[in-house]
């Protein structure tokens, strides 16, 4: 059987938004999720946000609407 490694982040939209597609690879193609739970960003590296570009949060909403719509 194939397997896929799925870094999963409770906080992250982009998980949330691949999970449909994900279910359909195991019910279509019979694969196995292999599942890792991962800290968010902010929790791995603490000065994640200092150096962060201010445009960056902004955009990241922007694309995971995009995203969401598109789905």
């Amino acid at each position: 059987m194939l397997s896929i490694e799925l870094y999963w982040s409770f906080r992250s939209p982009y998980s949330y938004l691949v999970l449909p597609r994900v279910l359909s690879l195991t019910k279509q193609f019979y694969v196995n999720v292999d599942l890792r739970i991962v800290h968010p960003a902010a929790v791995r590296n603490p000065d994640y946000f200092k150096g962060m570009n201010r445009l960056a949060r902004p955009y990241f909403f922007k694309d995971t609407a995009r995203m969401a719509e598109f789905l």
